[in-house]
């Protein structure tokens, strides 16, 4: 099954990163995050980006962090500042 929306891609990337049963898959799904917000089309993403952001601060503020053995904290937290970085929607 293919899924070209910005939806599915946000789906997969909270899949990959909030989902404490997959914690090898945060750092792909960090990377992907970044791809996303790099390449899709603002239209799209402004929809998908506020709980993108959300969860990423959420991540970042409340200490949810955790390192796992495949990925330290540091590491989480430079993606998701580089996620951030790369968030360019326009403000509505």
């Amino acid at each position: 099954m293919q899924c070209p929306t910005v939806r599915c891609w946000v789906q997969t990337v909270f899949a990959c990163v909030y989902d404490p049963t997959a914690q090898r898959l945060r750092q792909p799904g960090m990377e992907f995050a970044v791809w996303i917000f790099k390449h899709a089309e603002a239209a799209p993403l402004q929809a998908a980006a506020p709980p993108l952001l959300r969860g990423l601060l959420h991540l970042l503020d409340d200490g949810a962090i955790q390192s796992t053995n495949s990925m330290p904290v540091s590491d989480l937290i430079y993606w998701i500042w580089l996620a951030l970085v790369q968030m360019n929607v326009p403000a509505q």
